[in-house]
């Protein structure tokens, strides 16, 4: 009888296990979604950008802006306030959704890592734990 009590925690605790990764790795998968969705903001926040920026906008600051991918770090230069309001708006857009996406990235990250802390544990501790 003794056999099949150890057995059974050793079969749930493989289950839990499989659980865990699985969450593990579709955690890390919406992690890469969330990048690749920061990636594509900042590629079409820059490329609309390059389309509206005045004639006698400095040329260093219109590559700074195009390669910042950051909204705060773009709106700490002066010629920021150069931009027409549709362009200031854009840039505050993007810096919000950049935002939202990067709490989520956080969250979706240590998720992940709790799931790994808790997957690091010997199976002698989680059975001691269990019984």
């Amino acid at each position: 009888m003794l056999g099949l009590s150890g057995c059974k925690s050793r079969i749930q605790w493989e289950q839990e296990q499989a659980e865990l990764l699985r969450q593990t790795v579709e955690l890390e998968q919406r992690h890469c979604q969330i990048k690749a969705s920061v990636d594509s903001l900042w590629d079409v926040t820059s490329a609309q950008l390059a389309r509206v920026f005045p004639v006698d906008f400095p040329s260093i600051d219109r590559d700074i802006f195009i390669k910042a991918r950051n909204a705060d770090h773009i709106r700490m230069f002066m010629s920021f306030k150069q931009l027409d309001a549709a362009a200031q708006s854009l840039v505050n857009q993007a810096g919000e959704q950049d935002k939202n996406l990067q709490q989520k990235s956080t969250t979706y990250w240590q998720r992940s890592r709790r799931l790994n802390d808790e997957n690091s544990i010997p199976a002698t501790s989680r059975a001691e734990r269990q019984a």
